[in-house]
């Protein structure tokens, strides 16, 4: 497979950590040194160096159930029926802009022969009907054995598609609920990381674009920080310790139809792509499994949805009504159609808001 192990004692899967549980109410309250809790679950403090724009909570983190993989990171070739991975890539490159859904996990979680009940959500879309799709492939596909650990935790699967030409490279970083963590500032990564490589290319064909996952885990993570905020990238490496041995790293080519599944706490890159065959483009599906603590928030929002991209438009006019910004102002010239329509409707509730408020008297 071209698969690049670390030394046995860097491969070793993240360490356990204990299954979060209680209710799923989220509670808009925080102290100055405590995190925000989630329910009965009191996130831990945790520092990436990144908070969310207009977010000043405290961050936090809730570690996933433990869910291990064979070996510590999976390589599944064949991953998906050959014309579902073909449409799934003509899908993703004929948008312009990444695409995300969520596909949930329905009480009960089989259908026996049928395998798991797996239900769409949002609103219907060739997004949410296409990673349903791709969901149920995954699930019946020669991947699908190394869910099995992390059902009984599943709340649902978020799945989305992103793509880059040649000089397109993915920054280090952890996956995590990001609709959850910009209203929560609370990290809580999936239980495990999935990715789908989609591109028509065979081994090779694709110089550069090599996947990496770190078996170092969230200490690692937490070492070099949001985006290797913390430890500066050196020119031509992904990261500082990408060729350092012992360092952890598991490297994987691109190649069509190919799947890595990894604990969720382990950060990961893609190495710049150097080139490609005319008119192909690197696209790769990711596939998270979240929990119930954080699933239900997420799926309202899904990464790359058309509802997150909504809700982001909907959050920077927000700041700007209410002087929280940071000095941004309004360009109405700049704003395009749905942006004009969400003003408005900001605008609206703002006046209906300041008329139902009494007056404050001495």
């Amino acid at each position: 497979l071209g698969v690049v192990l670390p030394p046995p004692a860097a491969a070793a899967a993240a360490p356990p950590a204990p299954a979060p549980t209680g209710s799923l109410t989220l509670e808009r309250k925080a102290s100055r040194d405590a995190p925000q809790p989630m329910g009965d679950v009191q996130p831990e403090p945790f520092d990436d160096g990144f908070t969310s724009p207009g977010n000043y909570l405290p961050c936090g983190l809730v570690r996933p159930p433990a869910v291990s993989v064979a070996g510590g990171l999976a390589v599944v070739d064949g991953v998906l029926g050959e014309a579902l991975a073909r449409r799934v890539y003509e899908h993703t490159k004929a948008k312009p802009h990444p695409w995300g859904t969520y596909v949930l996990l329905k009480p009960g979680g089989s259908d026996g022969e049928e395998g798991l009940s797996l239900e769409a959500t949002g609103v219907g879309s060739e997004d949410d009907l296409i990673g349903l799709e791709v969901m149920r492939a995954f699930v019946a596909g020669p991947a699908g054995a190394h869910l099995a650990a992390c059902l009984p935790h599943v709340h649902g699967f978020e799945i989305w598609a992103v793509r880059g030409g040649t000089g397109h490279e993915v920054l280090y970083h952890l996956d995590y609920a990001e609709w959850h963590r910009k209203k929560t500032n609370v990290v809580c990564p999936p239980l495990l990381a999935i990715t789908v490589q989609v591109s028509p290319v065979s081994e090779g064909e694709m110089v550069g674009g090599t996947y990496g996952a770190n078996s170092g885990g969230l200490d690692h993570y937490e070492r070099f920080g949001f985006k290797s905020l913390r430890v500066p990238v050196p020119e031509g490496k992904p990261v500082a310790d990408w060729n350092e041995p012992g360092a952890g790293w598991v490297k994987v080519p691109y190649r069509f139809n190919r799947a890595v599944v990894h604990p969720g706490e382990w950060p990961h890159v893609a190495t710049r792509v150097e080139s490609l065959p005319e008119g192909v483009e690197r696209v790769v599906i990711g596939i998270n499994p979240f929990p119930a603590y954080v699933g239900p928030l997420e799926a309202v929002a899904p990464q790359h949805s058309d509802a997150f991209r909504k809700q982001l438009k909907m959050d920077r006019l927000r700041a700007a009504i209410q002087g929280r910004g940071d000095g941004e102002k309004i360009n109405l010239r700049s704003l395009d159609a749905e942006s004009k329509r969400l003003l408005v409707l900001l605008l609206k509730k703002s006046a209906s808001h300041a008329r139902s408020t009494p007056p404050i008297t001495a």
